[in-house]
């Protein structure tokens, strides 16, 4: 696959967020992990409902990401997309979401969602708001790949439409005022690339992702027989 892509959201992008109310919200080291009132402090490692888009998604692959790193269990609630995932946070109706920050930003500058970490080891800015820690802060030594936006031109394609495509890219993408605004404004992270720079740079994800997946009995097939070695 050929790859362009005009924005990214790194992992520090994905959100471990609760409501506002109640008394959810505490994020617990791995020391602590399993015990009574961890998990997010949701009621009990095994009770928190996690609010994602589903098997795959990025809210969901944020979650195992943790649940690998402490030990911790959850109860995977799934919604038709990311925005609906956020508002059950929202509401009430979970304990915690860890969708992206792009669907979390207006929720968090509106005061409805209540962030409590990136899901990485970077901390994350949102414009209107301020500076959300990083889950490495607790979790010593978390690291998550970065997560991109993308757009995918199958193989196969003339190769002056690939041209055109990387061109655009040069020309225009690399340095779009108003892509840097929404990247700012939403808290996402402005690192256009194309090519083989953009796939080398989403790889580690991919990698990161089909493994985890494979790893928790989700997947059959070995990622690495189909071209994904192990990271």
């Amino acid at each position: 696959m050929n790859v362009c892509r005009f924005g990214a959201e790194t992992g520090s992008a994905r959100l471990m967020a609760a409501p506002r109310s109640g008394s959810r919200g505490e994020i617990h080291s791995p020391a602590h992990a399993g015990t009574a009132g961890d998990s997010c402090g949701a009621g009990g490692a095994a009770s928190a409902g996690i609010a994602t888009a589903g098997v795959t998604s990025s809210g969901h692959n944020a979650m195992e990401a943790i649940s690998r790193a402490t030990g911790i269990k959850y109860r995977h609630v799934t919604y038709d997309g990311g925005n609906p995932a956020v508002v059950a946070t929202v509401s009430g109706e979970t304990d915690v979401t860890t969708q992206l920050a792009v669907e979390q930003a207006e929720m968090i500058r509106g005061k409805r969602i209540r962030p409590l970490a990136t899901v990485s080891d970077r901390p994350l800015e949102i414009e209107g708001f301020g500076t959300i820690p990083a889950i490495s802060a607790t979790l010593a030594g978390f690291k998550a790949p970065a997560n991109y936006f993308g757009i995918f031109i199958p193989k196969g394609v003339p190769a002056d439409v690939v041209a055109t495509m990387e061109k655009v890219w040069a020309d225009t993408i690399n340095n779009n005022a108003a892509i840097k605004a929404y990247a700012v404004n939403r808290g996402a992270l402005f690192a256009p690339s194309s090519g083989d720079a953009a796939q080398a740079a989403a790889f580690p994800a991919i990698q990161a992702n089909a493994w985890l997946l494979h790893s928790t009995g989700k997947t059959k097939v070995a990622p690495d027989t189909v071209g994904i070695p192990k990271p």
